[in-house]
């Protein structure tokens, strides 16, 4: 007779524990998409900024070459900085337009 009572505390104790791991499955699944959620508003905030400090320094790169445009620095004075200034800006474009590509068109 106490073995019958053994193996039904048994039979309860296994329906709690398969209970328990399935609030906890649950609860897991609830977290982990709480953090995707969490991580693509973080990457979506920080690609702004990102992009604006890119564009910041293309900017800073042609107006450099305006600048230079103005003021020469002599007969052919200053064509060095022009060349370094514009292959600058063009890698910095390429490197702006590669990360709009890989982004794969996400969106809000």
């Amino acid at each position: 007779m106490f073995r019958i009572f053994q193996v039904n505390g048994l039979a309860e104790r296994k329906k709690l524990l398969v209970a328990q791991s399935d609030v906890h499955r649950q609860t897991l699944l609830v977290q982990v998409d709480a953090a995707q959620r969490g991580l693509a508003q973080f990457k979506q905030r920080f690609a702004l900024l990102g992009i604006s400090s890119l564009a910041l320094s293309i900017g800073a790169s042609v107006a450099g070459i305006m600048v230079a445009r103005k003021h020469p620095t002599g007969p052919g004075g200053g064509i060095l900085s022009k060349i370094f200034s514009t292959f600058s800006m063009f890698n910095q474009a390429k490197s702006l337009f590669n990360r709009f590509k890989s982004s794969g068109g996400e969106g809000p």
